[in-house]
């Protein structure tokens, strides 16, 4: 199956994350995907705070011109939902060669719109 278009996202910091556990700091990774996720999410490493720093390109090809930001807190058994966050790589933000610094608030749930922190990210589209 061939892609219309590959988009590289360095998924650079998260700030003011809402704190997940009790005592212990949040341990935060970021699962990412585009479209409907039928290409295959991809995950940063884990990295402890609420202000974690990644620095982590990925490359994703799409069709759909979606971007899908998961920031979870790692538990010993599962993980806790920080915020999600959906961007549309439209063609007049994101000009296909231009890389692009996006900060997106991330939310709890599709009605709560309080924001739960932000991620910066640079992004850049590629025919």
């Amino acid at each position: 199956m061939s892609h219309a278009h590959q988009v590289s996202v360095k998924i650079v910091k998260a700030n003011n994350l809402n704190k997940k556990d009790l005592i212990t700091q949040n341990d935060v990774y970021i699962e990412m995907w585009a479209d409907r996720g039928f290409f295959g999410k991809q995950k940063t490493t884990i990295v402890g705070g609420s202000d974690p720093v990644f620095n982590q390109t990925f490359k994703f090809d799409y069709d759909n011109h979606e971007l899908h930001l998961d920031v979870r807190d790692k538990d010993l058994i599962g993980s806790d939902g920080i915020g999600k966050a959906t961007i549309k790589l439209d063609d007049n933000e994101f000009p296909v060669g231009r890389m692009v610094v996006k900060v997106v608030d991330i939310y709890a749930g599709m009605i709560d719109f309080t924001s739960n922190g932000k991620v910066t990210l640079e992004i850049t589209r590629h025919k």
